[in-house]
């Protein structure tokens, strides 16, 4: 919370930070929701949903507020403004075929019998099964004091070397620094697994072998169908999309959130389709989605690349203390979409630089804090 707070802080100065209260405070819920699904997800293996929906939610609802500081926004008249808008009525449209039940639903079908596990013998009767209370453990949780103590060291070391950092770099790369501390404190005390844990991922790894998975995968692509044909549809349109105050930051939403789920969606349907196993869970899509929502199009493609990297750095630090690494793929997803929420402006701004031409004249499309949506010019 505090990196946040000094980045807008500098960046923006007290009174923008002011003004931009409502982004700010979407922004401390985003931490924390993406933090608690990054811990739920590495104790369970499953994603809780409810919170990538709150996110989506609030992103949205902060948007009504106008521009704010820190958040994404898009022209409404651009190229990406319009395919969002396109995009977001396909899927709607998907969702509501999904809810009446015209879009089928992906690996809903109970598994054959010879995929079923054979019944023991031992095995006792339904009704006796149902008779028989499982045991309440009392017994107190092992402790982990000597990891705890470790823990605590580094947290402190890393707070100093973010307080130098802050005094050396100033606030901008203070805070940055500040953020990174926090969330190796977070994962050296959340994601080391135990050995046990080892028999859920394995069983996680066995539930992506379904037979018939690109038959399931189609399923998906069908509901696909609708957003993409809508974003290309309405891209191709020449339309004249109202410019209410609130429209670039509805927008830039938006497009976040097509963008950020897009790319997960057609990881999982792309390598599905190839392997013939499920490549990628489904509850990486909304997660992704939340990501985009808040910190926007250009950024969750960022995270979405970083992501990989930081799990290579953490299965060689595993490797190295000879732990399991059986973690999933959503921590790494969420590690990632918090770094690009401070450090995401500074490496695309790096990145793109070096990719236009010299004496390039280009069309700000993506608009960040204290920019203007250009005039006229947007869709050039």
């Amino acid at each position: 919370f505090l990196a946040v707070f000094l980045h807008a802080f500098d960046a923006l100065g007290h009174a923008a930070t002011l003004w931009g209260l409502p982004g700010l405070t979407l922004q401390l819920f985003y931490i924390s929701a993406m933090l608690a699904t990054a811990a739920i997800d590495a104790d369970t293996f499953e994603i809780p949903l409810i919170l990538p929906h709150l996110v989506i939610a609030a992103a949205l609802a902060t948007s009504f507020f106008g521009y704010q500081p820190g958040l994404p926004a898009v022209w409404a008249g651009s190229l990406l403004g319009q395919a969002a808008w396109g995009g977001a009525i396909g899927l709607a449209v998907s969702l509501i075929g999904l809810r009446m039940g015209i879009l089928p639903r992906s690996f809903t079908e109970p598994r054959s019998a010879e995929e079923r596990e054979p019944t023991s013998a031992a095995t006792p009767p339904p009704h006796e099964a149902a008779d028989e209370r499982p045991a309440v453990q009392t017994q107190s949780p092992p402790t982990d004091a000597g990891g705890r103590y470790v823990r605590l060291i580094g947290a402190g070391i890393l707070a100093a070397m973010s307080a130098g950092a802050y005094w050396y770099f100033g606030a901008a790369g203070g805070s940055v620094a500040l953020l990174a501390a926090g969330l190796l404190v977070f994962l050296s005390g959340v994601l080391p697994q135990p050995m046990e844990n080892i028999e859920l991922s394995n069983q996680v790894i066995d539930e992506t072998r379904e037979t018939n998975v690109r038959r399931e995968m189609l399923k998906e692509v069908l509901f696909v169908v609708p957003p993409v044909a809508g974003a290309i549809i309405f891209a191709l349109l020449p339309l004249h999309l109202s410019a209410w105050p609130f429209m670039p930051g509805l927008t830039g939403v938006l497009a976040g959130v097509l963008v950020g789920g897009g790319l997960i969606w057609a990881t999982r349907i792309i390598g599905s389709l190839a392997l013939g196993r499920v490549a990628m869970g489904l509850g990486d899509v909304p997660l992704m989605a939340a990501v985009g929502a808040v910190v926007g199009a250009l950024p969750v493609t960022l995270a979405f690349f970083i992501a990989p990297f930081v799990a290579l750095i953490w299965a060689v630090i595993l490797l190295a203390r000879k732990r399991p690494n059986v973690l999933p793929y959503g921590p790494w997803l969420v590690a990632a979409g918090i770094l690009v929420l401070l450090a995401g402006r500074p490496i695309l701004s790096w990145y793109l630089a070096r990719l236009s031409p010299p004496h390039a004249v280009t069309t700000q499309v993506f608009l960040w804090p204290g920019e203007a949506a250009p005039p006229s010019s947007a869709n050039h």
